[in-house]
């Protein structure tokens, strides 16, 4: 694409052109000015404010000679660039759509499944997949893990739990051709923030609401309204939204705060034992494991029809949910739980399924989140655990002890340890697990990296566990 293909695409849109080069060839698009190569055109949005205007101003000067479109130019910055238009705020996404229908066309074929909800949105997607994949469908999932084909274990990161609407675009051109079924995560950002944009779903699924993100959603009301577009917006007209069976409180609220039709749009999944499904794999006999599940099977009978024949033995956990580490009379469960729903979830359902076992909580909170969860973590721990270790999870911006004290105002608890090191906090957990003892580490599940003022270090929670288990000769 040169300048005046360009300029074409973009003629309803143009506020302001800089210095744009007539020698320009553009035959991709991006979001991250930082990595932009020079072949790229790279979306930018500018807010009012000076921190805003600085970081612009720093990643311009360190970016390649790409074609910058952003929402506004302040005019501090006009003499300062070249290749740049300006389309108003009003257009950032007509433009993204415009660019992106040249680029990386799609004709929806397929079947497009998006799940909201605090917790469990990774699990059902991931079991979603799975199960269409033993249908014989091929299938696709996108979130957390990042982009996975089902049966293939080819991963790639995309860097948030819902990629941006670019990244989405891109995704479904390379995919759209082979595969009958996308399964995705949609979170509450990525809805606020229209990150699927103009993308309509077929089904769509709501696994729970409870309280997370008010860094930026502020108060319940709003996350709570952020997350009801997936049907108010987002969701195809006769399309159907599903929640698990026991979200009775979920239906209700949904309804009260959509028009009357919504009631006939919500539809519970059904059970295992309503499927005749008894004798199933130990780790579907955890709750909030079987409910994710069970939503994961009724979204594909919703899709295909009968999933009787689906062996659900082959269905596995994705990692770092509900990841089991046998260690003969010792037990370790990696998790990503870093709610105090979530934390509470998984040691309200090993307590239950495993009663006979101690259990001790190994956890932190990440830093530049939302602080008033930190202490209801507290209290969950200090209700449920048998012995608690408080550590660091990513931190970021924040300092750890400042972290793990806003934590420990809500645990009374007499066996507690505050180790700032996770993996020393990990080790010295594992050291002195006892004869029938479960270690629950939670926080981080499948992340490979600790983030600490900006720089994310190589880190894994599976692979301390690991080098610990083979050092005393047990693989």
């Amino acid at each position: 694409m040169n300048k005046q293909e360009l300029l074409s695409i973009l003629k309803p849109f143009v506020r302001q052109q800089v210095n744009v080069d007539d020698s320009l060839q553009l035959d991709d698009v991006t979001t991250d000015l930082q990595r932009a190569k020079d072949n790229q055109i790279v979306f930018y949005r500018i807010t009012g404010q000076q921190n805003s205007i600085s970081l612009f101003q720093t990643r311009y000067l360190d970016a390649q000679n790409c074609l910058i479109i952003t929402n506004d130019l302040p005019e501090s910055l006009s003499e300062q660039v070249t290749n740049l238009i300006v389309v108003g705020d009003d257009n950032f996404y007509f433009a993204q759509k415009a660019i992106l229908d040249k680029l990386y066309p799609m004709d929806m074929k397929f079947k497009f499944v998006g799940v909201t909800g605090t917790n469990g949105k990774t699990s059902v997607v991931n079991f979603a997949s799975q199960i269409a994949h033993l249908l014989g469908k091929k299938s696709l999932s996108i979130g957390t893990l990042g982009v996975n084909v089902a049966g293939e274990h080819t991963y790639h990161e995309t860097g948030a739990t819902t990629p941006s609407y670019i990244q989405m675009r891109q995704i479904i051109h390379k995919y759209q051709e082979v595969v009958d079924v996308i399964f995705f995560e949609i979170s509450s950002h990525g809805l606020q923030q229209q990150r699927i944009y103009d993308l309509k779903m077929d089904l769509a699924a709501w696994t729970n609401f409870t309280q997370d993100h008010l860094d930026y959603h502020k108060d319940m009301e709003s996350y709570f309204n952020a997350k009801l577009q997936i049907l108010s917006i987002y969701l195809k007209k006769g399309s159907n939204l599903l929640i698990p069976c026991d979200q009775d409180e979920l239906k209700d609220k949904i309804v009260s705060k959509s028009d009357p039709t919504a009631l006939d749009i919500i539809k519970k999944a059904k059970t295992l034992k309503q499927r005749g499904l008894f004798d199933v794999p130990k780790v579907f006999e955890v709750s909030f494991i079987r409910s994710n599940f069970e939503l994961a099977l009724e979204l594909n009978e919703s899709l295909w029809g009968s999933v009787s024949g689906v062996d659900i033995e082959k269905v596995k956990t994705p990692k770092g949910r509900f990841s089991l580490i046998d260690l003969g009379t010792k037990t370790v469960v990696i998790d990503y739980a870093h709610t105090p729903d979530a934390l509470l979830n998984i040691v309200q359902a090993i307590k239950d399924s495993f009663p006979q076992y101690k259990l001790s909580l190994l956890f932190g909170c990440g830093g530049n989140r939302d602080r008033a969860k930190r202490k209801l973590m507290g209290e969950v721990a200090s209700n449920m655990a048998d012995k608690i270790y408080v550590t660091s999870d990513n931190p970021r911006f924040e300092s750890p002890d400042e972290i793990i004290s806003d934590i420990m105002t809500g645990i009374s608890h007499p066996m507690v340890e505050t180790i700032v090191d996770r993996k020393q906090a990990i080790q010295g957990a594992l050291k002195v697990m006892t004869e029938d003892e479960i270690l629950v580490i939670a926080g981080k599940g499948h992340e490979e990296y600790q983030e600490i003022d900006g720089v994310k270090h190589p880190f894994s929670d599976f692979k301390i566990v690991d080098s610990y288990t083979r050092s005393l000769g047990i693989v």
